[in-house]
């Protein structure tokens, strides 16, 4: 369990960035499809994620990773219309509530493109199955070896 902490640590903390790609204006209504619940399986446990709906130009979001009963670890997630675009910022927090990033600092992914059913950010994919489906796609990269892979959280709406 320690060695998958450690392991999650080193791929989220070193998340890479598609380079060279045209970015795109967007607002925060296009993704307001994401408001919600959402659990889904992921890196060996269950990932649950819930996202407020879309105000004041941001979207807000909390995900958590839960393995054998525990906590792996937490994130807090904004959507935010910045510059002309959106930002998918995230903080990611240890089960003790200890953030992993700098104080200021978050990952952040920049939008790229976008469809009426895919969000792609810098490293952060957004697809839209259906009303009730959604699969997040995220690029992983390991500081200490270099290499990067995908990783997709396939995820079912809950109903409150």
């Amino acid at each position: 369990m320690r060695r998958l902490f450690w392991v999650l640590m080193l791929f989220l903390c070193g998340a890479s960035y598609v380079v060279g790609l045209e970015q795109q204006h967007a607002d925060i209504d296009m993704v307001s499809w994401l408001a919600g619940k959402w659990k889904g399986e992921a890196f060996g446990g269950i990932a649950e994620e819930i996202w407020s709906q879309p105000g004041g130009g941001t979207m807000m979001g909390m995900f958590r990773l839960i393995d054998k009963g525990k906590v792996v670890f937490s994130e807090f997630e904004e959507i935010v219309e910045q510059d002309d675009l959106l930002i998918f910022k995230v903080k990611h927090f240890t089960p003790a509530f200890v953030g992993w990033e700098e104080k200021e600092k978050s990952v952040d992914f920049k939008l790229v493109s976008s469809t009426e059913n895919e969000i792609r950010f810098e490293g952060l994919t957004l697809i839209k199955i259906d009303g009730e489906t959604c699969k997040l796609v995220i690029r992983l990269s390991d500081k200490a070896t270099g290499k990067t892979k995908d990783a997709e959280i396939l995820y079912h709406r809950e109903q409150n």
